[in-house]
């Protein structure tokens, strides 16, 4: 026996039967579900089981048993009497030791606990007439009695022949005739009774009666008889004359049992045995039981009806049924049994003298051991042309094995040739799937060993699978280099030529169909063509602020025409300076009040248009800048003492003249603070930043500072800002935190959604001690989609800044913007939150600084742009009041500014950068989408470029006196 082996145990049952008892599936312990009743009506007197005992083993083997179950008597019923009240009739003659009557009781119980004894148990006078006998209950008188015709006698008693055939059916012979004598002569009439007990034996269920013919009565049968049900009936007649003077006798009836019950099988019809077992292996015990009363007449034995069966031999006294000879499941997996119970006697039901039978048929089931080896379908298989980049648990192939054996579960593993793993088989199914990233260009074949086992035999195949190319590779630039050219100059030739190969293709010779590219925001500075050679479409810009000394550009090449895989470059092209800019002041903010500055100034020229600088206050200064300043050399000083109650900062300007052979000059301003000691602790506090998302593509980006509350709001260099670390976890995947200066940075990836960051901020100073406060930042990323940017609309503002616009009007709960959105939603009759305000950008040109505004509205889709424009140009001054800002433009038109001045056709083109702008204030910032319009020149004549402008824009200018025509809202 294998220690590690389990056995479990069950019962074996018909759908639907109930078993009474309970089994324990690990010991085999059976105990009862119920409580018995032995005694009739119920009769539960034995129970015929069928347990089965399973191991655990692979494949599983079973044994089945059956045994019985006798139900054991105990004394649970009373006696019961067959009347309640007994009269009889006793003369004053009547001599001693007669038989007055006869008390009958009975007792469901059986055997010992059936038997009935009697006697008197209330003792008076009248008692000591009478006794009566213990074993059969028969009263008796024990001396004359002394009383007058019609007195009786009473007392109280507790409870002690014709023989049929249960199936004697003749309900008109007369089983039994009374006759009797009044006694009184003159009324000679009698009146015969049948008595009517309380229990089956005394004739409770009128199973016989009595029909009376002047003194004469018969009792003859009712109804049916069974022996298994009353065995023996004890019937009270009693007769009654004219005095009521009445006489009873007691008849015994006892029925006799005969075979007029057949046999019946238990449910279980089906039995099992395993292939190659030796002859004699035990397969089934089959069970029938007879209801007859009598072991003349229910005892069961067992035959099959095929007297020449060959497999199975059954037991007829017991029905054990075993083999004869030893099987094969693959020839023969089932056999069909036709099984004859009898019992033995010869039956009452027929008249051919032969006993009672039944027959049932048996299927017993040939049980597959593991015996034979398993067999893939074909010894090679092969998957052709399996891609590269196929994507991991694809399936690219299945391998099948067989197996003779029924109940053998198979079971398929790689067992060579999976270099890198770079395949997976599913041992039930013989799946093959790529487990790994596959490479055409390292491995383009595999040879893999598959093995098919059902757990003691095993078979072998190989598996070819075939690697097809993919474009899984990007491109690859060969030699990039940075490139050097003069500022202000677009030279007509290539500035730089890119080359490209794509790895998927294996010969360099071949056309390797790269096409080049660069970003959209690009293109009104660069064209590139498909050899790689990259031209300028206008002068770059060498000077701050818009311009720089040196320009990145991201060459992004695309292979398969274009179509395929991409990379990017990105390359510098640096600028040669010329001196054409002045220099400018480049002092930071003084950290104290009164402090004298050494001025410093920087020159976006080359060094030989810069230094040494010539400082000075400039002429045109207001008179109380000259009166509190003076410049000496490079050094500003202060002639005065500061009050900061009475002037908190000071714009000094400052004029600034350069060395060199044509020296430039101009004014740059200098903004004092005048401050106090750092005497001032924090309070916590609170801010919000609002972030669009163009695309979801923004980089990481800077979006505002923590905020604490602090009246020292210039003394950054005596705070460090940390993160809280119960929430720290929360927010570092998506945001940094500089933690010198405070400013958050968000992480590129950060997708839309609201953030709540949680920091604690730290000062320290010489007037008071180190101490820290919490501070909250809410983040709010929405990601705004490209088709908004395309189709928006523009509002340009003037005598407001960006972060003005941004933060609450003094006296107004709300910013500008918030104001500008919600008039935007009134004016399209849309909700609020369809109404995006993305760009708040500072603009400059020849006419001054003016803030242009982008904003989209949409239902379903986004509304175009005339039509943004065109409805919040209608009602304009409802706008600026709404908002509470002069408007100088709706729908930004760059080209009546530019064309002034040129002759050529102009477009105005819209510019969009992924790069956000940041417009930051102290409790709150706005960084949002990097979207400009900018006038392009065409080489088409005067008239084409008036037909454009008048046709392409609809705009008003603030205070244009131009009547105002119709506007269809639905355009």
């Amino acid at each position: 026996m294998d220690p590690q082996q389990t056995i479990e145990y069950s019962f074996v049952t018909a759908p639907g039967e109930r078993v009474p008892f309970r089994i324990d599936k690990d010991t085999g312990e059976i105990t009862t579900a119920q409580i018995f009743d032995r005694d009739e009506p119920i009769g539960e007197k034995e129970f015929h089981l069928i347990v089965r005992a399973t191991d655990n083993g692979r494949p599983r083997l079973s044994d089945v048993c059956s045994f019985k179950v006798t139900i054991v008597d105990i004394n649970d019923n009373p006696p019961v009497f067959d009347r309640v009240h007994y009269e009889v009739t006793v003369t004053e003659d009547m001599e001693a030791n007669l038989r007055v009557g006869t008390i009958s009781a009975t007792d469901i119980d059986d055997g010992d606990n059936s038997i009935i004894k009697y006697e008197i148990v209330e003792r008076n006078p009248d008692s000591a007439y009478f006794k009566i006998n213990e074993n059969n209950g028969q009263l008796t008188l024990t001396k004359p009695v002394d009383r007058e015709s019609g007195q009786d006698y009473s007392f109280r008693v507790p409870g002690a022949p014709i023989k049929l055939n249960e199936t004697f059916n003749n309900y008109t012979e007369s089983l039994a005739d009374f006759e009797t004598e009044s006694n009184i002569p003159e009324k000679p009439e009698v009146i015969f009774e049948l008595m009517q007990g309380r229990s089956e034996q005394t004739n409770s269920k009128n199973t016989f009666l009595l029909e009376q013919i002047n003194n004469t009565a018969s009792v003859k049968l009712a109804k049916t008889l069974d022996y298994e049900m009353v065995t023996e009936y004890m019937l009270t007649v009693c007769v009654r004359n004219s005095h009521n003077l009445i006489a009873q006798t007691v008849l015994k009836i006892k029925i006799m049992d005969e075979n007029d019950n057949i046999p019946v099988f238990t449910e279980v019809a089906m039995a099992s045995i395993y292939e190659n077992e030796p002859p004699g292996t035990p397969v089934i015990q089959v069970h029938a039981y007879d209801l007859d009363g009598t072991p003349a007449n229910n005892i069961v034995s067992y035959r099959f009806a095929d007297e020449n069966q060959q497999f199975f031999h059954i037991d007829n006294q017991t029905g054990n049924i075993t083999s004869l000879v030893q099987f094969d499941r693959e020839v023969t997996d089932s056999y069909h049994l036709k099984v004859i119970a009898e019992d033995n006697s010869p039956s009452a039901l027929r008249t051919n003298g032969k006993p009672n039978n039944i027959s049932k048929q048996f299927i017993i089931k040939i049980l597959d051991k593991n015996d034979h080896q398993p067999k893939f379908v074909q010894e090679h298989f092969v998957a052709e042309n399996v891609p590269e980049d196929a994507t991991l648990n694809t399936v690219v192939i299945e391998v099948k094995a067989l197996d003779q054996d029924t109940t053998s579960r198979i079971t398929y593993r790689i067992i060579e040739g999976n270099v890198g793993n770079a395949f997976k088989i599913d041992e039930n199914t013989g799946r093959i799937s790529v487990n790994s990233r596959l490479d055409y260009e390292t491995i383009r074949e595999y040879v893999l060993a598959v093995q098919a086992d059902d757990g003691i035999f095993q078979d072998h195949a190989t598996v070819s699978i075939v690697i097809g190319n993919a474009n899984d590779n990007p491109p690859r630039f060969i030699d990039l280099y940075n490139v050097t050219i003069y500022k202000e100059t677009t030279p007509a030739d290539c500035i730089m030529t890119f080359q490209a190969y794509d790895p998927d293709i294996g010969n360099r010779d071949e056309p390797q169909l790269i096409r080049y590219s660069f970003v959209e925001e690009q293109e009104h500075l660069y064209e590139i063509d498909d050899a790689g050679c990259l031209r300028l479409r206008k002068a770059l810009d060498h000077d701050p602020p818009q311009g720089s000394k040196s320009w990145k550009i991201m060459i992004t090449a695309t292979d398969e025409d274009g179509v395929g895989l991409k990379t990017t470059a990105t390359i510098n092209i640096f600028l040669e300076d010329i001196n054409d800019n002045a220099p400018r002041l480049s002092n930071a903010m003084p950290n104290s009040p009164g402090l004298i500055v050494r001025l410093t100034a920087d020159d976006v020229d080359e060094a030989q248009h810069g230094p040494p600088f010539h400082f000075s206050i400039d002429p045109n200064a207001p008179y109380e800048i000259k009166e509190r300043f003076e410049v000496r050399g490079d050094k500003l000083y202060a002639l005065v003492e500061f009050d900061r109650e009475e002037q908190k900062e000071y714009r000094v300007p400052i004029r600034i003249s350069e060395s060199g052979d044509e020296p430039m000059s101009d004014v740059s301003i200098l903004q004092l603070v005048i401050s106090t000691d750092n005497d001032n602790e924090m309070r916590p506090g609170e801010s919000r930043i609002f972030v669009y998302n163009y695309k979801g593509e923004s980089p990481s980006t800077e979006v505002g500072r923590v905020y604490v509350d602090d009246r020292d709001g210039w003394d950054l260099p005596d705070k460090t800002f940390l993160w809280d670390e119960a929430t720290r976890h929360q927010s570092v995947d998506f945001f940094d935190l500089n933690r010198d200066t405070g400013m958050i940075t968000m992480l590129q990836g950060t997708r839309g959604g609201d953030y709540e960051l949680n920091f604690r901020v730290i000062k320290q100073s010489s007037l008071f001690a180190r101490h820290s406060v919490t501070a909250r930042v809410t983040v709010t990323v929405k990601e705004i989609p490209e088709e908004a940017v395309d189709r928006s609309g523009s509002i340009r503002f003037h005598n407001v800044t960006a972060e003005e616009f941004v933060s609450r009007t003094p006296g107004q709960l709300t910013t500008p913007k918030d104001r500008l959105q919600t008039s935007i939603a009134n004016t399209l009759n849309v909700s609020r939150d369809n109404v995006d305000v993305f760009t708040v950008l500072k603009r400059d040109n020849v006419n001054g600084t003016f803030l242009d505004v982008r904003f989209s509205a949409h239902g379903s889709p986004y509304y175009a742009p005339e039509k943004l424009n065109g409805m919040m140009g209608y009602r304009l001054r409802q706008l600026e009041e709404d908002v509470g800002l002069s408007v100088l433009m709706v729908g930004i038109d760059e080209c009546i500014e530019e064309g002034r001045n040129c002759e050529l056709s102009c477009k105005n083109t819209l510019y969009k950068s992924n790069v956000p702008i940041a417009v930051y204030t102290n409790t709150s910032s706005f960084v949002g989408v990097n979207a400009f319009v900018q006038a392009d020149f065409l080489h088409t004549s005067k008239n084409d470029w008036l037909g454009r402008l008048g046709s392409g824009w609809f705009s008003l200018s603030h205070g244009d006196e131009r009547e105002q025509g119709d506007y269809d809202e639905d355009e």
